[in-house]
């Protein structure tokens, strides 16, 4: 019998499917080791989906992820118990049989938009992602990425992107060089999305932030960013940067442009790191920050997150 279990560690994480890995992080034919909401985990990849489990055998507190994939099932590498997809022991060498009640910790999980989520905690139901999917099949899946480790709580990460005016001061040798202050900006809100329109009249979003963990950045037609902010544990993340182009995109070009595209983004988010890693931890008391006129999104964002908070508590 399959023991799908709720994903759950620091409270601070509200529930939600999250994004947690790209896809091509993955190894063939080898378990991957992982921290997720301070939370050991072993993914791997069986005949037919991606498996993310506990990393731990239940025998003797062993690390799967320094064990084998044989067979479409985990090796133990202490005494070589086997557990198949379901978490259940299909072999146990001491008595060379199964011992099903044996089971390691199997959460769920799903691969989407080329990313590896798992669901925390016990949500009621799947958020709508559709901005995110819209992006990617808009692109037909063309893209170019990368990832970055920030010494930063989640949240931190997310409310960076949702503040626009630090772009002047942050960023004035990059993409704030000639950045002019909204006079007029719009912000709307569903279940599972904050939308900034930088003028109140404009049609189209400049940022949509996706709940729970994604970010997407509406530069042109042509080209638009998503971000994963994905939680390692309280006080780290890890970004990845995704970038949809609809230019220069033949094969002879397209990886001098990425490699291009991706060095420019790297310079910008490490511009941002220095400043957001100084910011105070995650138990900070937030209510001593005083919000300004133009921090609608990130007022929005924070009642959005402790009302999941609350929700699934």
């Amino acid at each position: 019998m399959s023991e799908s279990v709720t994903l759950s560690g620091f409270d601070g994480f509200p529930s939600g499917w999250y994004s947690i890995l790209h896809i091509s992080e993955l190894p063939k034919n080898k378990p991957f080791a992982c921290i997720r909401f301070g939370i050991p985990l072993v993914i791997w990849k069986d005949s037919s989906e991606v498996v993310v489990m506990e990393d731990r055998c239940p025998h003797r507190s062993a690390k799967l992820s320094l064990g084998k994939i044989c067979d479409n099932k985990i090796r133990c590498p202490f005494h070589g118990f086997e557990f198949s997809k379901d978490g259940s022991c299909t072999h146990a060498p001491e008595f060379n049989k199964a011992i099903p009640k044996l089971m390691v910790k199997k959460y769920p999980s799903r691969v989407t938009l080329d990313m590896i989520w798992v669901m925390f905690g016990n949500p009621s139901g799947v958020d709508d992602i559709s901005p995110l999917e819209n992006v990617f099949n808009s692109f037909n899946g063309n893209y170019s990425f990368f990832s970055k480790k920030w010494d930063s709580y989640i949240t931190r990460c997310i409310e960076n992107q949702l503040d626009y005016t630090h772009l002047a001061e942050v960023h004035k040798t990059t993409i704030g060089r000639n950045f002019v202050m909204p006079q007029n900006p719009r912000f709307e809100q569903t279940d599972s999305s904050i939308i900034t329109y930088q003028r109140d009249g404009d049609s189209s979003p400049s940022t949509i932030y996706v709940y729970p963990n994604s970010w997407i950045l509406n530069i042109s037609d042509k080209m638009k960013i998503i971000a994963y902010f994905v939680p390692v544990s309280q006080n780290q993340s890890i970004i990845y940067i995704f970038t949809f182009r609809g230019f220069l995109t033949a094969k002879p070009i397209k990886p001098i442009i990425d490699f291009v595209m991706n060095i420019s983004n790297k310079i910008i988010l490490k511009q941002d790191q220095k400043v957001v890693e100084s910011q105070a931890s995650w138990n900070n008391k937030l209510e001593d920050e005083v919000l300004m006129k133009h921090d609608k999104a990130i007022k929005l964002f924070r009642n959005m997150w402790k009302s999941r908070q609350q929700k699934h508590s």
